[in-house]
């Protein structure tokens, strides 16, 4: 379950690492959540139920593209 303590956890992570923090949380092999952050702030989050996300994460209603998180996944430019 990702909840506020995981959230905030991962913020303050976020913001003293060199790249992206992820987190990933699986229920019963049937519900799953992820949390994306960079630079101290949430840049993705998504829950498939609802009860298992804090109350303020922010679910994005497109799906992210290889090409929208490109500067975050390879922050230099250097892809190889």
């Amino acid at each position: 379950m990702i909840t506020a303590e995981t959230i905030a956890w991962g913020k303050q992570l976020s913001a003293v690492a060199t790249g992206s923090v992820l987190f990933t949380s699986v229920w019963d092999s049937d519900g799953f959540a992820f949390l994306l952050l960079q630079d101290g702030k949430q840049v993705d989050a998504y829950a498939s139920r609802r009860s298992h996300a804090a109350g303020n994460i922010a679910q994005v209603d497109a799906i992210a593209t290889s090409d929208s998180v490109e500067h975050i996944v390879h922050p230099d430019g250097c892809t190889g």
